[in-house]
């Protein structure tokens, strides 16, 4: 508005030091306010087809990258060594994944057997999708998961099942509030240990009474842990 005000302005000051006529003042002065709003409607446009572009090419970007995430959390089951600790397999290479928030009895003790065998049997009925929290590897170099066979998670239906208690850390407590009330379904239910009013040790217990007894054997496997997650894209 300020610039066809300044031109109608300008145009008044020539018609008076002109022999322009009023009628061709008139015309000159709508010629120049059409093709300003045609100039400007032109750029308005090619702003908005610009943004089209954008918004197009990013959103092809998110869904290749969702994909590919998808694609890549995809882990072949290798076998459990015990309920809360899995072997799994992405690409031929193999690496032991600790289940996250979650703590089954051990190797040994009572119930151990159990476990082992509800983990073996979630994990073979199908393919798992492992998820990740803060921390992504414990002192032992193994991979921290939450481990998925479609929507179900193993690490709480071991807890719901009375196989595990809750046991989760500072920094991986994304379920934490999960696997407290899946465990507290058990005892209400009495399911697995809670049967028997729970386990005379916590597997935490246990291993201090025994650590001795459990030889880290597994340090090539573990050693693995970092290729794993980088070829899984999950690394820090």
């Amino acid at each position: 508005m300020f610039t066809i005000n300044r031109i109608n302005f300008v145009m008044k000051i020539n018609y008076k030091n002109t022999l322009c006529s009023p009628v061709d003042l008139q015309k000159s002065c709508c010629h120049l306010k059409i093709k300003i709003t045609t100039t400007f409607v032109f750029k308005c446009l090619c702003k908005i087809v610009n943004l089209c572009h954008f918004i197009v090419i990013a959103s092809l970007l998110v869904l290749c990258i969702c994909n590919s995430s998808a694609a890549a959390d995809q882990v072949r089951f290798v076998k459990s060594i015990d309920g809360d600790s899995l072997v799994v397999e992405v690409e031929g290479l193999q690496a032991e994944v600790r289940l996250i928030g979650i703590d089954c009895p051990e190797h040994g003790q009572e119930w151990g057997a159990e476990a082992k065998a509800f983990a073996e049997r979630f994990a073979s009925a199908g393919p798992l999708t492992l998820t990740f929290d803060k921390e992504r590897r414990d002192r032992y170099h193994r991979a921290l998961a939450y481990v998925w066979r479609g929507q179900t998670m193993l690490n709480e239906e071991l807890a719901r099942n009375g196989l595990a208690v809750e046991y989760c850390q500072k920094k991986n407590r994304k379920y934490c509030e999960r696997f407290k009330q899946a465990e507290e379904e058990a005892k209400v239910a009495r399911r697995g240990f809670w049967a028997q009013g729970g386990l005379k040790q916590t597997p935490a217990e246990y291993r201090r009474e025994h650590r001795g007894e459990r030889a880290e054997s597994k340090t090539s496997l573990r050693s693995s842990t970092m290729r794993f997650l980088r070829k899984i894209g999950r690394l820090f």
